[in-house]
């Protein structure tokens, strides 16, 4: 039986990495790969690093680890909800900022980004749609399949919370296997 390997993000894409082929690793060990999140948990103490260390090595299950990453969403949102934009703006981190210690871009990127609105909430727009694919997981809720689980919430009304909680408890059942390769 072959051992199932991973691509690792350089620069993980919640610090701004991209899909790129410059910015993923060849195939690596599962647990090579828990190890590199580890260690940037450790560097950089994102939650992010530690969710996906805790899962890819087995400590969490990966509905464990999407209930994690919910509830770090969520907290992030209540502690960044009356921030300043410019001041979010700043500590953002794209590729060219992270790999020269994040201080570089942001400023030039903050400024991008507020003459250039339109074509910023476009790009923005257009990432959300085809990500948008990529999610779609059929789930079943009182004998109903949906093809997603945005369509299923929508159909039911049921909040994220009320979703993870109905799924945690076996009421809701994903319909498909763990994929081969976890993208984190």
């Amino acid at each position: 039986m072959t051992e199932r390997r991973h691509r690792h993000h350089l620069i993980p894409k919640h610090m701004g990495g991209t899909d790129d082929e410059e910015n993923l690793t060849p195939p690596i060990s599962i647990q090579l790969h828990a190890e590199f999140h580890r260690q940037l948990y450790e560097e950089f103490g994102k939650t992010e690093d530690l969710i996906a260390w805790k899962a890819l090595s087995g400590r969490i299950t990966s509905e464990e680890a999407r209930l994690e990453a919910a509830k770090a969403g969520q907290d992030r949102s209540e502690k960044y909800k009356n921030r300043d934009l410019t001041d979010h703006l700043n500590r953002i981190r794209t590729k060219e900022s992270a790999s020269k210690g994040g201080v570089a871009a942001a400023p030039a990127l903050v400024k991008w980004i507020q003459e250039n609105k339109e074509i910023h909430a476009e790009n923005a727009r257009k990432a959300a749609r085809k990500n948008a694919e990529k999610r779609k997981i059929p789930h079943e809720y009182n004998g109903v399949v949906y093809v997603s689980k945005k369509e299923l919430q929508q159909a039911t009304g049921l909040s994220i919370c009320g979703f993870y909680g109905k799924l945690k408890r076996g009421e809701i059942i994903r319909l498909i296997k763990e994929q081969e390769e976890v993208d984190f």
